[in-house]
């Protein structure tokens, strides 16, 4: 009950809000936020939100912890616009997108032709009253090579870098008092995934996505860690922290994570992908169960090792049940097991799949 009370009480003042939004006379301050979104086949995936802008100061790495928690306070704070409607043109295919309560949109939008590897754009445009001004931005999205051989799906809190989710003073610490300019990867992450991801820096041959339960007001934070630590961006699958009839805060870290995967096995993607995670939360678990539902999809699941020994023999048994499937799971601190591994998958990383 405490959850709905919760939930009507944020949306009558979203509500409000959109009120008084409506009647503004400028709309300056107002900005379409997109996410990296992915393409396959004939079909795009984009992402987005609609916000107020705001100007946050750059980080710095001399930057003290209290103004790295200040920055990460108003990271939290966003002043969304709800059921905002989005005009989308892409390739001459045209529609609508109607935002949710909380300003997100994810939308599919289907084309008539086969898409082209590299990055494609979305023209996106607010729909305000006439004599506002336009509020316009761009949805970028990434189409795989169809000579492509490999996917890859990876957690990111202690999977890219050190955040400590199995103790919540040590996530806490990490989130609110580091900024992107301090936080780094772990040894030879950059590296592995770039070779997964082939091609060229600027134009990956396979894709890469990324799942957290970091909410989606650290995108921005999680992307420049990614650029200066040259790890591939790829998608981000992130959670909405509001309140809802089900949830307050944030909902469940084995629902959000199953799904993300699923997204991407369901997108009429051809290829299989390896699955990368930790032992710190329910990685081993959910990645075995992917496993098993969707046989043949899955080259590899890695996973971090960065808990006590104990979780050692549960692994153990999620092992066993991966390699009835044909499928190696990996537990290891080091990133180079898993980049010796990922060498010896026969025609993985070189070979284009079969036509």
């Amino acid at each position: 009950m405490w959850k709905r009370l919760f939930w009507r009480i944020e949306r009558t003042l979203d509500y409000l809000r959109y009120g008084v939004l409506k009647y503004r006379t400028s709309y300056d301050d107002l900005e379409i936020k997109t996410y990296l979104g992915f393409g396959y086949d004939k079909s795009l995936h984009i992402r987005g939100r609609v916000l107020s802008q705001k100007v946050l100061p750059k980080a710095t790495a001399t930057d003290p912890k209290w103004r790295n928690l200040l920055r990460a306070i108003r990271h939290w704070f966003t002043d969304e616009v709800p059921y905002a409607r989005i005009r989308f043109d892409c390739f001459g295919t045209r529609g609508m997108i109607v935002c949710n309560d909380e300003g997100y949109f994810f939308q599919t939008i289907d084309l008539p032709n086969r898409l082209e590897h590299g990055y494609l754009d979305v023209g996106l445009k607010l729909e305000r009253p006439a004599s506002a001004p336009q509020v316009v931005s761009f949805a970028r999205c990434f189409v795989p090579s169809a000579d492509a051989s490999l996917g890859v799906i990876s957690d990111v809190d202690d999977t890219v870098f050190a955040t400590g989710a199995t103790s919540l003073g040590t996530m806490l610490k990490n989130t609110l008092l580091q900024n992107s300019q301090t936080r780094e990867v772990f040894e030879g992450v950059a590296e592995f995934y770039t070779e997964l991801a082939g091609g060229t820096p600027e134009l990956p041959r396979n894709p890469i996505f990324y799942v957290t339960s970091s909410p989606w007001n650290l995108y921005g934070m999680i992307n420049e860690v990614f650029a200066l630590r040259g790890v591939p961006a790829g998608p981000l699958f992130m959670k909405d922290w509001g309140i809802d009839e089900t949830k307050f805060f944030k909902s469940g870290h084995h629902a959000h994570k199953i799904q993300a995967i699923e997204t991407v096995l369901n997108a009429q993607i051809d290829f299989p992908f390896v699955l990368f995670g930790d032992s710190g939360q329910e990685d081993p678990e959910i990645y075995t169960d992917i496993v098993e539902r969707y046989p043949g999809r899955i080259a590899a699941v890695y996973i971090r090792d960065v808990t006590e020994a104990g979780r050692v023999a549960e692994i153990e048994e999620l092992k066993a049940k991966c390699r009835a499937e044909g499928v190696d799971l990996l537990l290891s601190a080091e990133t180079g097991d898993f980049v010796h591994h990922a060498r010896s998958l026969e025609g993985r990383l070189s070979s284009p799949r079969a036509a």
